[in-house]
């Protein structure tokens, strides 16, 4: 965004979810964000258009099996790789179980990053890795970050709000950062 441009931005947040964790989370974090959310959706009801109507985008995706990306964003992934993310701002929640999974733990997070086109967005968000225990993950951003906040509701689920909580106070804070044209790293 420009300095010139109003010193707004639009925020949706986009979730894919079976069992209703992920849907869970993407309504906690819009609450804690309050008005700056514009809108929030199952992915199922929406199409990539919608997206792209908003300056920073949130998206939320869980993990299933042995590394899968749960199958409403599977559905989606061509459609992702063919659009245009360059100058769009994007952060990412994802759930996983790092018990039950510790080689692909959130996977999910990456496979969704990896699709975001040849010309990937600005990442918002990193969530540092410290306090979770796996052994691999496709949704590390680098040795000591996920691409995104990531909640174990399978096995920690008393760290969620915690967790939730600073990612949004966070988030506040980038997003503050891109109204007022200041760049985010």
């Amino acid at each position: 965004m420009s300095n010139d441009e109003a010193k707004t931005a639009s925020v949706g947040v986009f979730y894919g979810t079976d069992t209703g964790n992920t849907q869970r989370i993407a309504e906690m974090i819009v609450e804690q964000l309050g008005s700056t959310v514009a809108e929030c959706k199952d992915i199922d009801l929406c199409d990539v258009e919608e997206f792209m109507k908003h300056d920073i985008i949130l998206f939320g995706v869980s993990t299933w099996n042995f590394g899968e990306i749960q199958c409403s964003w599977d559905e989606k992934l061509d459609e992702l790789a063919g659009s245009e993310f360059s100058e769009k701002y994007v952060g990412m929640f994802g759930l996983g179980d790092s018990v039950g999974y510790p080689d692909t733990f959130v996977d999910g997070l990456g496979i969704l990053w990896e699709s975001l086109g040849e010309e990937r967005p600005k990442l918002i968000g990193k969530w540092p890795t410290e306090g979770y225990q796996f052994t691999e993950s496709r949704g590390l951003v680098d040795d000591d970050h996920f691409f995104g906040l990531v909640i174990d509701e399978d096995s920690e689920p008393e760290h969620t709000d915690d967790r939730v909580e600073r990612w949004v106070e966070q988030i506040k804070g980038e997003i503050t950062k891109i109204i007022d044209g200041e760049v985010v790293a």
